[in-house]
Formats: C-alpha cells, sequence, structure tokens
C-alpha cells in the first residue's frame, strides 16, 4: 500500500505515526495483501473549518472512478481525542475496503449508489440507514480494539494461543 499522510498535527495525544500503524493495521483484517499493496492511500489531516458540515468526523473518497477503485483519499479532523480518531480510521478504512472491493460503488456525483446488488437514491435513504455506513459503523469499535490489544502485545499473545 502506498501511504501519504499530509496535514497539521493532531493533538499531543496521537501522531501521524500511529495513523499510518493503524492505517495499515486496519487495511490487514479487511482485506488480502494481494489488495492491499495495489491500493493508494492519501490520509489527510484537517482543521475542523475545512469540513462542509460541522458534524462530520472524517471522509473517505475515491479518486479513481473504477469499478474497483485503488486510489483514494481519506480525510480526517485534527480535533479530536485518541479513540475518536482511530475509531474514525477504522471505519473510513471499511469503506475503502467496500469500495476496492466493489461492493459500494457511487454514481452521478454520489446522487445514487449501489451497495451488492442494490442501487440506492441517495436522497432517500436516510445517512445512519446507509448500508455501508451500517457496516462501517459497526465494524469501527471491533477494528479499533483490536489496534489497542495488538498496540499493547495482547494482540500477539492471543494469535499464540
Amino acid at each position: 500500500m502506498k501511504l501519504k499522510l499530509t496535514g497539521p498535527l493532531l493533538k499531543p495525544s496521537i501522531n501521524k505515526s500511529i495513523c499510518r500503524q493503524a492505517i495499515k493495521f486496519y487495511a490487514t483484517l479487511l482485506m488480502s495483501k494481494r489488495l492491499m499493496d495495489s491500493l493508494e492511500i492519501e490520509f489527510i489531516i484537517q482543521e475542523k473549518e475545512d469540513f462542509e458540515n460541522p458534524h462530520e468526523v472524517g471522509t473517505c473518497s475515491c479518486l479513481d472512478y473504477e469499478t474497483r477503485p485503488k486510489i483514494f483519499e481519506i480525510e480526517i479532523k485534527n480535533d479530536m481525542g485518541f479513540v475518536r480518531t482511530l475509531k474514525t480510521i477504522a471505519h473510513e478504512m471499511v469503506h475503502v475496503e467496500q469500495s476496492a472491493t466493489d461492493r459500494l460503488h457511487f454514481y452521478h456525483g454520489y446522487k445514487m449508489a449501489r451497495m451488492g446488488n442494490v442501487k440506492i437514491r441517495m436522497d432517500k435513504v436516510v445517512y445512519w440507514d446507509q448500508e455501508w455506513e451500517i457496516e462501517a459503523a459497526g465494524r469501527e469499535h471491533g477494528l479499533y480494539r483490536r489496534f489497542v490489544e495488538f498496540r499493547n502485545g495482547e494482540y500477539n499473545e492471543k494469535l499464540k494461543k
């Protein structure tokens, strides 16, 4: 995976090195090594004022609009704490996996989406009811816990048993 991190510093409790490690760790849990090696991700840390929606904490965008895109941009706010930052990265990495495997595809400037074989008009479904958001929200905590265990050495001990 080709990974580029840019933007202002995060809170002192989390640094770009931890973000880089989390992105790679989540990718290994979410996708095959072959897929992971084919991806390019630009990870941008943004000031909260740079987000159009004040309630957003992160976004994931495909930069190549192929059937199975390989170039992504993840943006997160720089004013979040350690846990929220790592959970947001996990959430956005689920979207990378959904798009890179073509389980999720957006059409017509994000006015329509396809999750699996089901097409969805974006204006007809509330954000929290979108299948891809339900999946990402459901996986973010488990991915985060596994990363914390990995950082503490607990994850490696579980794998040995």
